[in-house]
């Protein structure tokens, strides 16, 4: 995640957490820092900190977003221009925010993705 204008506690790499799911979706945890990237109720993507993963990922709230409901695509695929970070008491869009999959774990994000998927569909 690179987020270059503002939450830069957020900016770095972020690891798939085998097993842990927040409604459906997947959960990743930044791998120096305590932020976490998880779908939440509204199905849109959020960066949070503790306090989201001490409510279970049972939420919508961080201090930055996707704009748009993510309908199965990782943050990788919605690509710039679809991101809100918070600012003061309000969020405001920054296309600048840039997420992009890792090559190792790239087809880990794939294949949990085709899975979940299927399961919807069936």
């Amino acid at each position: 995640l690179d987020s270059p204008n503002g939450h830069l506690s957020c900016i770095g790499e972020y690891a798939l957490l085998p097993g842990e799911q927040a409604n459906g979706y997947p959960v990743w945890k930044q791998k120096v820092g305590d932020r976490w990237l998880y779908s939440g109720l509204d199905g849109k993507w959020y960066i949070a900190g503790k306090e989201a993963k001490d409510r279970g990922f049972q939420c919508a709230s961080g201090v930055i977003h996707s704009t748009i409901v993510h309908l199965g695509m990782t943050p990788d695929q919605l690509g710039q221009g679809r991101w809100v970070r918070k600012y003061g008491s309000d969020f405001v869009e920054d296309v600048a925010i840039k997420f992009s999959a890792a090559a190792e774990g790239g087809g880990a994000w794939a294949s949990f993705f085709n899975r979940a998927l299927q399961a919807r569909l069936e």
